[in-house]
């Protein structure tokens, strides 16, 4: 059971920690190239996990074939959306956001479904039906992809006037601030590593509650089923607070991600911390209500925060690497809390330990702002005379 559950934990972390590639991928060959070989990857090594008899063979066909066609899948579509709606567009957040419903969406509703279908066609006749499945949606998906044709600048999301307003307007009412000068390579080197680093904390307290949350409540004397309802209230309070992000981020908290990164990882600390010492069955539904809304409003903002990190400068490098540091995260996560669980014959001291772990992300999540407005905004300042807003590097 054990190699087995490394079967999906080794698909998630190749999606996550192999998006430089996908990154690169994109450049080289487009997007829709790139989702093609994805969807394809993705269809035929689900196909095949229908018909092999072993977890040696499904963690070929699944946790390697799949992982890495939902890698070039899922990530261009991030980084050919930001080429339209780029940081000073009215609808960034909400365009940048929308993709991340696909996580909540998927526990919610596609897990129920193929539930049922394994119990009414089998599971080998199950993975042939979502291989079909994931080909038509893929393909059909791959097949609005355009390459957006216009000049831009190099490493840089660079001011859009797409929505019919001009980008000094759109600067006064979102409070983002318009980068002028190229950042040096040591704050670009700095920031991206502290930001990375933080990510990888972040994500390592984030996703861990969430896959300890059943056997925890078991160890309380929660039935099966109740526990795993917990979970649903937590992927529902999620998906509620990406769409919160997602349809009220360009007007609430557009150029300030990176704080509601910083408030959202304290409240999770202390949400977490009180979790420790939740012994019923109603203090666990409490948390995960709470907890899922703070963490969908975080999550939804991942790829928005990463642009503001460096002022829109190397954003989709930024992006990249910060998902590196999000699989790393939930792999050690994990691994952590099985070895507390092992020590202690409880989760209660990791979610304990979970408020330090926020608290050390949002103080990176500070130390990225500072190094932010300190050393790249007073230097765009200091040169914005000469300095034209559309240069090329």
């Amino acid at each position: 059971m054990a190699f087995l559950d490394t079967i999906g934990a080794t698909a998630y972390g190749i999606t996550s920690i192999g998006t430089p590639l996908a990154l690169v991928m994109k450049r080289c060959f487009g997007a829709r190239k790139t989702v093609f070989i994805g969807v394809s990857a993705i269809s035929l090594g689900t196909a095949l996990t229908g018909t092999v008899d072993h977890p040696e063979e499904m963690f070929m066909t699944y946790g390697i074939m799949v992982g890495c066609g939902t890698l070039l899948a899922n990530n261009p579509p991030w980084f050919l959306l930001s080429e339209y709606f780029t940081k000073d567009h009215k609808y960034y957040v909400l365009t940048s956001s929308l993709p991340t419903l696909s996580f909540s969406l998927g526990s919610l509703i596609f897990n129920p479904c193929t539930q049922a279908l394994i119990h009414s066609i089998g599971w080998r006749n199950t993975y042939a039906f979502i291989s079909i499945l994931t080909f038509v949606v893929g393909m059909s998906a791959m097949a609005t992809f355009r390459e957006n044709g216009e000049p831009k600048v190099a490493q840089q999301e660079a001011p859009s006037s797409g929505d019919g307003q001009s980008s000094n307007e759109d600067d006064s009412n979102s409070g983002a601030v318009e980068p002028l000068a190229n950042p040096p390579i040591w704050l670009v080197l700095v920031s991206g590593s502290v930001y990375v680093l933080s990510m990888g904390l972040r994500s390592m307290a984030l996703f861990t509650p969430v896959f300890i949350l059943v056997k925890h409540l078991q160890n309380l004397g929660v039935a099966s089923m109740s526990a795993a309802a917990v979970v649903t209230i937590y992927s529902t309070a999620d998906l509620c607070g990406r769409l919160f992000t997602s349809l009220l981020g360009d007007k609430l908290f557009k150029g300030r991600i990176m704080y509601v990164n910083i408030v959202c990882s304290v409240l999770l600390g202390l949400e977490n911390f009180a979790a420790g010492f939740a012994v019923q069955y109603y203090q666990m539904v409490i948390f995960a209500l709470v907890a899922g809304f703070t963490a969908g409003l975080m999550s939804a903002g991942i790829f928005a925060s990463s642009s503001e990190v460096l002022d829109g400068w190397y954003a989709h490098e930024i992006f990249s690497f910060s998902r590196v540091g999000n699989g790393i995260g939930v792999i050690v996560g994990l691994g952590l809390s099985g070895f507390i669980y092992d020590l202690t014959g409880s989760y209660h001291l990791v979610y304990h330990l979970n408020l330090g772990v926020f608290l050390l992300a949002g103080t990176g999540y500070g130390i990225t702002i500072l190094l932010r407005n300190r050393k790249l905004r007073n230097r765009s300042t200091d040169n914005s005379e000469h300095i034209p807003l559309n240069s090329s590097k």
